[in-house]
């Protein structure tokens, strides 16, 4: 099999880098790609290096509609989408760009 493009094209956040949230929002993250099933989980930034948050949903390929994150503690975010499609034996992983939030809980300010 040839492929003439990379798997995930571009990732879609409806957050932006350097948002200000409330405790309880939710985060979204979405791969535009020409090969679902497309499989998501979110990763943090801590202590120099990425680590798996822990999936809210027991079913983790989506093939349109992307993964979903519940911010759960008031705290300062750097996370990051991962994608993983699987195009017969191969394995492909992309990752979006680095968003940090500034989560707060509901009345409080930064």
């Amino acid at each position: 099999m040839y492929l003439c493009s990379v798997p995930v094209k571009h990732f879609e956040l409806n957050v932006s880098d350097g948002d200000h949230l409330t405790v309880g929002d939710v985060i979204r993250c979405l791969a535009v790609t020409d090969y679902p099933p497309v499989s998501y989980y979110w990763q943090q930034h801590l202590n120099e290096s990425w680590q798996q948050l822990k999936q809210q949903d027991d079913d983790n390929v989506d093939d349109n509609s992307g993964t979903t994150l519940t911010l759960s503690k008031a705290s300062v975010y750097t996370l990051r989408c991962v994608a993983n499609v699987t195009i017969g034996n191969t394995k492909f992983t992309d990752v979006s760009h680095r968003i940090t939030l500034y989560v707060v809980k509901s009345g409080l300010c930064f």
